[in-house]
């Protein structure tokens, strides 16, 4: 896969969840199982303003040469995926929501191995 096919896949997955938790968390995070309080929603809405953030990002990289900018796009993500993995997986240990979190995990960890890929490529 190229990486401008990468790129587009991943603003597409931050598009989808990040329209998705900044219009509706509760539905959103009910869909997995968990419960947001009116507090969770609003972090879930910030949560979802970043990735929107995040897809206009990687939609914008796409075609650019390798460049210093572009590589700190994608070494930003690798460690941005790493930390996100371990909350995650902390949190749903912590809260008996495994089952729910397992495919947030799984999702992240493919953008993780892509990211790095082409960190280390390049």
């Amino acid at each position: 896969m190229k990486l401008n096919t990468f790129l587009l896949i991943a603003a597409v997955l931050y598009g989808i969840f990040g329209l998705g938790a900044l219009l509706v968390p509760a539905q959103l995070f009910a869909s997995m199982g968990l419960t947001l309080n009116e507090s969770g929603q609003l972090i879930a809405r910030t949560g979802g303003a970043a990735g929107i953030g995040y897809a206009v990002i990687f939609l914008l990289a796409r075609g650019a040469e390798t460049s210093p900018a572009l590589r700190a796009i994608l070494l930003g993500n690798v460690v941005y995926l790493i930390l996100e993995i371990i909350a995650i997986v902390l949190g749903a240990l912590s809260t008996g929501t495994i089952a729910a979190a397992l495919p947030g995990v799984v999702v992240d960890a493919l953008l993780l191995v892509g990211f790095a890929y082409y960190y280390f490529k390049g």
